[in-house]
This record gives structure tokens, sequence and C-alpha cells, in this order.
């Protein structure tokens, strides 16, 4: 770890976030999307950066699309911008750009050990999305051995910035509330709480952010802080897949295939199941052969019936 990030992140242990007022995390959380895509356009690196994290994240009423997050995040990453490195390394944890771990170790190792140390900085400033961007670094397998996780520092980073409403950050700190007991070998000071994590998931949720949306789904499909609810599980799901969210479009697929809640609907199901195959193509393409298969015995097994009548 390099000396001036590793001074920084002490002072900023020591003495926590200076919640201050004008930090350009909070700017952009508040600006409206037409704001914000201006000033992207305009050259502004965090802008840019933040915009790429909107469409990752489905954020400000956007689809998700990781073709256009990548296009902001590499235009602020030209300037070496912490936030649009950051950005980028987190394109290369999942598809198409990944999972790629040496890139992810990559690009947040030189948000973190940037001898300038303006992630710790900006987050001992009281910016909320930089420390997102710390307890999502401290919380990454791919850092390793370089960087050693720190789950109890990570969850007050996501904490401060629910606090102050950065929904992708709510949705991380309701899943340590709803995880707490699963997590292993590291005191995280959060007692298991699951009606405070469905709770946040629900607030979030409300602002139609598709992780709040995917991982509700997940709490009604199990049963966790909430009575078992199909129903309500495929509501959740569908919603978090009709924006984008990937693994929500293949378990709609799913749910639509077999009728987990009513007559099976093959149609739908391979609807859903290619909208996935912008992100997932090697599991989107095998549900799609699946479900084509129980659409053929399904059409079949009708053209026997008829045959015997």
């Amino acid at each position: 770890m390099h000396y001036i990030p590793k001074i920084l992140l002490l002072i900023h242990l020591l003495f926590g976030p200076i919640l201050l007022s004008g930090n350009e995390g909070s700017k952009w959380m508040e600006s409206d999307l037409k704001n914000l895509e201006s000033s992207a356009q305009d050259g502004d690196s965090y802008a840019q950066a933040f915009l790429a994290l909107c469409y990752i994240h489905g954020d400000k009423g956007l689809e998700i699309s990781f073709d256009k997050a990548s296009y902001w995040a590499n235009l602020s990453t030209e300037t070496n911008h912490w936030l649009g490195l950051f950005t980028t390394g987190y394109l290369h944890r999942f598809p198409p750009l990944g999972p790629n771990a040496e890139k992810v170790s990559s690009y947040y190792n030189k948000v973190f050990k940037d001898p300038d140390g303006m992630v710790v900085k900006n987050a001992n400033a009281g910016d909320p999305i930089a420390s997102y961007v710390l307890a999502e670094i401290f919380t990454a397998e791919e850092v390793e051995p370089d960087l050693s996780a720190d789950l109890q520092f990570a969850a007050k980073h996501y904490a401060s910035a629910s606090i102050v409403g950065y929904g992708p950050a709510s949705v991380q700190h309701a899943l340590l509330k709803l995880h707490a007991n699963a997590i292993g070998g590291q005191n995280i000071n959060i007692g298991k709480d699951l009606s405070g994590g469905v709770s946040i998931l629900e607030e979030v949720a409300k602002k139609q952010l598709p992780a709040a949306h995917h991982f509700l789904g997940r709490c009604y499909f199990k049963g966790i802080g909430v009575e078992e609810d199909y129903k309500m599980a495929l509501v959740h799901f569908q919603a978090a897949a009709d924006r984008g969210y990937t693994t929500s479009q293949l378990i709609v697929a799913h749910f639509y295939a077999y009728g987990l809640t009513g007559p099976a609907k093959i149609d739908l199901a391979l609807r859903y199941a290619n909208l996935a195959l912008l992100q997932d193509r090697e599991n989107a393409s095998e549900k799609i052969y699946e479900y084509e298969q129980l659409l053929a015995n399904q059409t079949n097994g009708n053209t026997q019936s008829l045959m015997q009548q």
C-alpha cells in the first residue's frame, strides 16, 4: 500500500467523514438527468463517471446499459479520474468485459493507491460516492492480496452513503443486514436485522432502482424477512428485469417457463431470456435452447392430442 494513501486512510479512520455541503458526489446525486448528461457531454470527468454508474445501476430512471456505461467510463478514465477508474474496474467484474479479476484489481488499486489519495480525501469531505467506492474496493476479492478485505470499514461507508440517499449503497447496506450472520470471519458490528434490511430495500425500490427490486424479489422468493410469496417475488423480479437487470431477466424467464405463479408462458420465457443475451450470452443461450425444447415438446403434445381425438 502506498505511504500517502495509508496516512490519509488513517486520518479518515481516526476522524471519520467530515460532512460538508457542496461535494461533487452529492451534487450529482441531487442533479436531474438532463443536467448530468449535459455536464458529461461538456467533458466533466466526475459527471461522466457518475453517468456511467447510473447506467450500471439503472439509477435516475435509466435502463441498465453496460455499453453506455463503458462509453462514459472510458471518457472519464482518459483523464485518470478516480471515479472513472473505479467504474471501468467495476465493469470488468461482469460480462461482457469480464469477469476479469486482473483488470478489476489493476483499476481498483489505481484508485486506492493514487499518491494524492483523492478517493479518501473525497470520502473524508463527505462525498457519498467516494464512500461507496471505498466500500466496494474493500469488499472486492479481486484486490487481494494487495489489499485485505475489511467488511467493518466497508459497512461503515455503505451506511454513510446510504444515509444520504445513494441507492446502490443502500442496497448493499440492506444486504449486510439481511445476511450478517452468514458473513464469516469478520465482526462487522451489524446484527442480523431482517425487517430493517427489507425496509431499506422497499424504500430504494420506490425510487425504481433495479437492484432493490431484484433483492426484494429474492426476499419474497425465499421468505427472508417477509412471508414467502412467489407472486410478489415475480412482481419485483419483473420490475428489475424490465429495466435491464440481467439476473432478474433469467429468473423471470424461469418463472414463466415453468409456471411458478400460474400457467406456463414459454413465449414470455423466451422473451426475457433473449433480453439477457446482451450481457450474459452463455447462460441466456442455454436457457433459450431449454425453453425452445419445452415449446417443441408442448407443440408435439398438442399435435398428438389432436390426432387422438
